[in-house]
């Protein structure tokens, strides 16, 4: 989960259109327009993966060359410090933020579990950012969290996989449908065992891979 949403009713149907908060593109295509100084620190990649953070976007920077762009509602980290007061214990609920290195080579998607007693009570914004600086991150921000902090991961066959414990789940047994997300798409990482191509004939079948080095090989069928 991205931007936070108009959010009446957190179990509509996918595709359902939803009022997003401050500034989203997606694919080259400005899906919410920055129109205040509210929801204002944003992410911003450029086709290259090359990413920016803007801690206020207010007035609003040149969309130019932007291919995606995600807002939260503040800024955590700001230049290696963390920004965020001690608070109180009833800021605790479960979180979802962004950060960016120093060098702008590594993001950190951060999700932290919350309203669940006995399991995870959440975290302050001040604790959040305390995460993200442990983490490495140089810059940070806060966005949609609460029920709506969901972290999935795609399996090597392709089935979706929740890695975090949401608090909407453990409450409906249902995740919320919401209004922004951010999706990464990486290549896989080579195992031992890679490129594996079947060719199949009417009787038999050609089998060939790669290794990463020399091997001796044995193939069994049934």
């Amino acid at each position: 989960n991205a931007n936070f949403f108009d959010g009446r009713n957190y179990y509509l149907p996918a595709g359902t259109p939803m009022d997003v908060y401050g500034l989203q593109i997606s694919e080259g295509i400005v899906v919410s327009a920055q129109d205040g100084p509210s929801h204002a620190a944003v992410f911003m990649f450029d086709a290259q993966n090359r990413a920016t953070v803007i801690h206020t976007n207010w007035p609003a920077a040149s969309v130019a060359g932007v291919f995606t762009a995600v807002a939260g509602n503040y800024p955590l980290v700001v230049a290696g410090r963390n920004i965020m007061s001690r608070g109180n214990t009833r800021d605790t609920e479960p979180r979802t933020a962004f950060g960016l290195s120093e060098d702008r080579r590594f993001l950190f998607l951060v999700t932290i579990d919350g309203r669940q007693p006995g399991y995870s009570d959440g975290a302050t914004d001040y604790e959040t950012a305390g995460w993200l600086l442990l983490l490495g991150a140089f810059d940070g921000v806060n966005v949609d969290g609460g029920g709506s902090t969901t972290l999935v991961i795609e399996d090597s066959t392709g089935v979706p996989v929740r890695l975090n414990k949401s608090s909407a789940v453990a409450d409906s047994g249902r995740e919320r449908t919401v209004g922004s997300h951010l999706g990464l798409f990486a290549k896989p990482l080579p195992g031992f065992i890679n490129e594996v191509a079947v060719a199949p004939d009417d009787t038999t079948a050609r089998i060939a891979w790669t290794t990463l080095e020399p091997a001796t090989t044995e193939v069994q069928f049934g």
